[in-house]
């Protein structure tokens, strides 16, 4: 819950800014999204657009791919145990590699997502920066759109990866009863 809020928080620092004077929100490319003016040469504008990339472009990917490597690390120590504490043969071994190699996989899946939706957007603002000219229109309205469109997808990318949770959707989109551990109801 305190993480969450943090976040909220800072998303709304940012968020806020372009109220307050630092830069400001204008109609983007043929004008159906509003977005910070990236297109100003005025040093306001242009130290914002610099500030947001940093902090909520290239430090939110170094931290995904920080916590996505210390996750794997983690996960390759309870390998290792398994296999020194088991063997390498033993069901609970093949368990925990199984388990490595999904969460890998779902770390790989949503980073690129993140990548994916996000990378275009930055790249495009930045070149709108150094050179207004430079993106037309119609080319300055497509980033925001791929960008956007990652709050839609990154769920399905989890959900069709981890199959308790599609499962659970599943039952719950065919309006059965899904059962609670008893662990999760405890809490």
């Amino acid at each position: 819950m305190l993480l969450s809020s943090l976040l909220w928080c800072y998303a709304f620092f940012w968020s806020l800014m372009p109220v307050l004077g630092w830069s400001s929100y204008v109609q983007e490319g043929v004008g159906t999204s509003c977005s910070v003016n990236w297109r100003s040469r005025e040093s306001n504008d242009a130290s914002y657009a610099i500030c947001l990339m940093v902090a909520c472009f290239l430090l939110p990917v170094a931290l995904i791919v920080f916590c996505h490597f210390k996750a794997y690390k983690v996960m390759s120590q309870l390998s290792e145990q398994a296999k020194g504490f088991w063997g390498e043969d033993a069901i609970v071994t093949q368990d925990t590699l199984a388990t490595e190699r999904k969460m890998t996989w779902i770390a790989v899946a949503m980073t690129t997502g993140f990548l994916f939706a996000w990378t275009p957007y930055t790249i495009s603002s930045l070149v709108a920066i150094s050179d207004p000219g430079l993106v037309s229109e119609i080319a300055a309205s497509i980033p925001p759109y791929i960008a956007k469109s990652s709050a839609c997808y990154n769920p399905f990318i989890y959900m069709f990866m981890y199959k308790k949770l599609w499962n659970r959707m599943k039952r719950m989109l065919c309006c059965k009863k899904v059962q609670v551990h008893p662990e999760i109801q405890a809490s």
